[in-house]
C-alpha cells in the first residue's frame, strides 16, 4: 500500500501494516524500511486532514 490514504478502513490497513513493519527487524535501506518511511508519511497527511490537533492559544 503506497498510495493516499482516503478512507478510514484504508487508514485502520495502514495502521495494521506500520505495526507490522515496525515488529520486523528492517535495516536502513530495506524495502521494509522505505515501506515504513511511506505508509508512516501517508497515515501522517491522513491524520493531520481529519484528527487536527486543536491549537492551544483558546
Amino acid at each position: 500500500m503506497s498510495e493516499v490514504i482516503k478512507t478510514e478502513q484504508q487508514y485502520s490497513a495502514a495502521m495494521a501494516r506500520v505495526y507490522e513493519l515496525m515488529q520486523a527487524d528492517n535495516d536502513e535501506g530495506s524495502a521494509g524500511y522505505a515501506e515504513l518511511e511511506a505508509l508512516s508519511l501517508l497515515v501522517k497527511n491522513y491524520e493531520l486532514a481529519h484528527y487536527p490537533i486543536p491549537s492551544s492559544n483558546s
